[in-house]
């Protein structure tokens, strides 16, 4: 995680995330806007999923590692969903609180197209997981994001949203 010069903190912060696959420009276009947000004079830090904090980087070692195939896709969208929680919780929030924008490489929107659509994890179960949060597309792979097919989609798609978590 790194951030951007400390200069002036109107209100709330905004939480951005970038989806898209490996290779889509995400890295790039968190880079650009980082970079917009510092010449404006505003706070900003990059963040990533899964990852983004202590816990949820060890949670993310524990998938990658290839877990996820030995607990099958429901416990590996529970490891997600924990993972999710200790980084809106120790990051994302108080991030937000303090009026600083996050920009997030991948957020919940992977997790419906990859434990959702390809790992055909039931629609029901990310809904419980709170994983169904109101997305703003902005360009064509967000569209293919929220519908699911990630196929011939170009560039990454960029989500604008509210969490309605409440702070702890």
């Amino acid at each position: 995680m790194t951030e951007t010069a400390v200069k002036r903190t109107p209100g709330r912060g905004r939480f951005i995330s970038f989806e898209g696959g490996e290779g889509s420009g995400k890295s790039t276009q968190i880079k650009t806007l980082s970079e917009r947000l510092d010449a404006a004079k505003l706070r900003a830090i990059v963040t990533r999923e899964p990852g983004g904090s202590p816990g949820a980087e060890i949670i993310r070692h524990l998938v990658l590692s290839g877990m996820g195939n030995l607990v099958g896709p429901d416990a590996e969208t529970l490891l997600f969903a924990a993972a999710r929680d200790d980084h809106v919780r120790s990051v994302i929030l108080p991030a937000l609180n303090q009026g600083i924008w996050v920009l997030c490489d991948r957020f919940s929107d992977s997790t419906r197209v990859y434990q959702g659509r390809l790992g055909q994890v039931a629609p029901a179960v990310l809904n419980a997981m709170g994983m169904s949060a109101a997305i703003i597309p902005i360009n064509q792979t967000a569209e293919a994001v929220s519908r699911g097919t990630v196929d011939g989609a170009t560039g990454p798609a960029i989500i604008m949203g509210e969490f309605g978590i409440a702070p702890p």
